[in-house]
């Protein structure tokens, strides 16, 4: 099934099941996208796709800043300054010492899941570096109005 997109051009999807899945490229970054639901509702997520990609950075953004956020981006960031390798780390900062700041400009989503029938959040982002330093992700789930119901981080 293909599908267009004005911000991400046709996307071709394969059923599995009543999952629907494909893969768009946002920016350098190929990310994997299943949509559970039926077929027919398909069109209207990817008709919207750039205003969830967008709504999901902005809760990165936003639970960065939050000094009372017990649970999130800045724990994560946290966590790979502490366990991951520092080699690896000092590699994706392109020779320069690992920080907070230049780790978060290295974040991207892995995946992207849509439940339609909105039982566990309408859409997550499963968020982390690119090379797999750490076992563990920022999840960023969203309602069907695009709003942040939760940032938090799950291995």
């Amino acid at each position: 099934m293909k599908v267009h997109s004005d911000a991400y051009g046709v996307l071709e999807f394969k059923a599995n099941g009543d999952i629907f899945e494909s893969q768009v490229s946002l920016g350098e970054h190929t990310v994997a996208i299943e949509i559970e639901g039926a077929e027919n509702e398909i069109a209207g997520v990817v008709g919207r796709l750039s205003e969830f990609v967008a709504a999901y950075q902005t809760a990165l953004d936003a639970n960065l800043a939050d000094a009372d956020a017990d649970c999130g981006v800045a724990m994560y960031l946290e966590h790979l300054l502490e366990e991951a390798d520092p080699q690896k780390l000092k590699e994706l900062c392109l020779g320069k010492s690992p920080t907070s700041e230049r780790l978060y400009g290295l974040l991207v989503p892995y995946d992207i899941r849509f439940n339609l029938d909105e039982s566990d959040g309408y859409c997550q982002f499963d968020v982390g570096l690119a090379n797999d330093v750490s076992d563990y992700l920022v999840c960023v789930t969203l309602d069907s109005d695009c709003e942040a119901q939760d940032v938090s981080v799950e291995s």
